[in-house]
């Protein structure tokens, strides 16, 4: 157990550091093929089918815990030299924010947004499309491309009298910019609750996270608070985060591979596995906090700065379809490549295509900011 408390924070910045490029590919996994998603309840899983299928899955829901992980983080940094709150203070935050996440969020949004109209226009003289084509679509979304255009993920839990769902601008994966955006506006009702409420404060919200007991409004949702909050916690009371996971590794890694278990087996009726869903992503998030760390320590393995660069523009880009997103055209090649579409091809491709994404956005970040590297900053916030 490290003791030396200069040590610990360097530990700890190196762990933050060293967990961004895993989390910004776990992110593009995430986006590559919605089959693993949701568990196949006709799938044999004593098959290779099933085998393949159960990788799949068991990989997939790994990767939910990348949001998670980066709100936490956010938290994190944004109290880690705030932990006395003022006003002024909060200006000089507020100011450094509008460059590093308003402007680069509106910037990819209104970029994937003309991109679209622009495809809709080609249209509309190549096949004779009639010009309400174009503005039926200007007008009925209007500025929800900036906010909720994108709609997913619709549940009923048995607990709730209210459907719970989840929304995002026209660049999907900017739904977590957008709900970072909120949670750091409202930065000093998370830090006056964590101050007043203190450990209290975590448990009110883990409960309401992992019940899925929260206000439906669009870019105020449970994950942004709760792990922004747990990060705030952290860096408002000086705790040192490597130093805590390290401390409780033993019931930490425990509590993730007990949660994991129950999340890939029938056991939890359909209604309630949300809530070992969002249990595991939480022991997992410290986790693999736990896992980098030991990395960082033990191994003295340290994140290539180039790749933590790249993780932003990975993040804002993959997805984005100007007017086909990277991640759409490395998968139409392998799946042009690679004949037919059995389960060893689709978790191939799975596994394979996020890779080839990220290290495509890696090479093209790299190419942008050697030849364009007053636009690349202004799009990556300065990063």
């Amino acid at each position: 157990m490290l003791t030396n408390e200069n040590l610990l924070t360097k530990a700890q910045s190196e762990t933050i550091s060293l967990l961004r490029f895993p989390m910004a590919l776990l992110v593009i996994l995430i986006h590559t093929d919605g089959y693993y998603a949701e568990w196949q309840n006709d799938v044999d899983l004593l098959s290779c089918e099933g085998a393949c299928f159960l990788l799949g899955y068991a990989i997939r829901l790994f990767a939910g815990i990348a949001v998670p992980t980066f709100f936490m983080i956010s938290g994190f940094l944004f109290f880690n030299n705030f932990r006395e709150f003022s006003w002024d203070g909060y200006k000089k935050k507020m100011k450094s924010r509008i460059k590093t996440l308003i402007i680069p969020y509106l910037l990819w949004n209104v970029l994937v947004w003309a991109a679209l109209i622009a495809v809709k226009i080609a249209l509309m003289f190549y096949k004779g499309e009639s010009s309400s084509f174009v503005t039926d679509f200007i007008t009925e979304k209007n500025w929800h491309f900036l906010w909720d255009i994108n709609h997913w993920g619709d549940s009923n839990r048995p607990w709730l009298s209210w459907t719970t769902y989840a929304t995002g601008p026209i660049d999907l994966p900017l739904w977590f910019l957008r709900d970072l955006i909120v949670v750091t506006v409202l930065s000093p009702l998370i830090y006056w609750l964590v101050k007043t409420l203190k450990i209290f404060s975590i448990v009110i919200l883990f409960a309401a996270y992992v019940m899925s007991f929260w206000v439906t409004w669009h870019g105020f949702s449970c994950t942004a608070f709760f792990y922004f909050a747990l990060g705030a916690y952290f860096a408002i009371n000086g705790k040192n985060i490597v130093e805590f996971c390290r401390r409780y590794k033993t019931a930490i890694l425990s509590a993730a591979a007990v949660f994991f278990v129950l999340s890939i087996t029938r056991w939890i009726p359909d209604d309630y596995k949300s809530i070992v869903k969002n249990l595991f992503y939480v022991s997992t998030v410290l986790s693999v906090v736990y896992v980098a760390s030991h990395f960082v320590i033990s191994k003295d393995i340290k994140a290539q700065p180039q790749l933590v660069a790249s993780c932003f523009f990975i993040y804002a880009c993959h997805a984005a379809a100007i007017p086909k997103s990277p991640l759409g055209l490395v998968n139409k090649v392998f799946h042009f490549v690679i004949p037919g579409d059995t389960y060893w091809e689709r978790i191939f491709c799975y596994l394979v295509v996020p890779c080839v994404t990220a290290a495509a956005l890696v090479f093209a970040y790299w190419l942008l900011m050697k030849w364009f590297p007053k636009i690349g900053k202004v799009f990556c916030g300065g990063r």
